[in-house]
């Protein structure tokens, strides 16, 4: 993992989105800030189908639990100082610990995570239409 910081920072007037989530996914995968889409801005509504996809594109299976993985995962929950009704901060966790915020802002609980995993090229396919993967 290498620590990329974020960029974009939600705007008060909700116009603009933060891109935590993108910087967490780019830490994760050794990119540039710029190589990974801007999941929440491009696609408001269907950000998570485009995060599935993208990490699927990439060779990682990802997958949104309560509960954290092994390994590397994103865990998502309001910073301190916001309840969850005012904003959410995507951290990279390792199992239940977080080791990179980033903004530096921490997070007072983790509401959820998503679970990230290598795929074996001889485990699994994604399949587009459903948006999950298929044996």
């Amino acid at each position: 993992m290498i620590h990329v910081r974020q960029k974009i920072y939600k705007s008060h007037k909700g116009k603009e989105k933060g891109d935590c989530l993108r910087a967490c996914v780019a830490s994760i995968l050794h990119k540039q800030l710029e190589d990974v889409p801007h999941f929440i801005q491009e696609e408001p509504k269907n950000w998570k189908t485009l995060l599935y996809k993208y990490m699927a594109s990439q060779g990682y299976r990802i997958f949104t639990s309560k509960r954290h993985s092994r390994g590397f995962n994103i865990a998502c929950g309001p910073p301190i100082g916001c309840t969850r009704y005012e904003a959410l901060h995507a951290v990279v966790a390792s199992g239940n610990r977080v080791v990179w915020s980033p903004n530096f802002m921490p997070i007072r609980y983790a509401e959820y995570y998503h679970n990230i995993s290598k795929v074996r090229s001889s485990e699994r396919k994604y399949n587009e239409q459903e948006s999950s993967y298929e044996e």
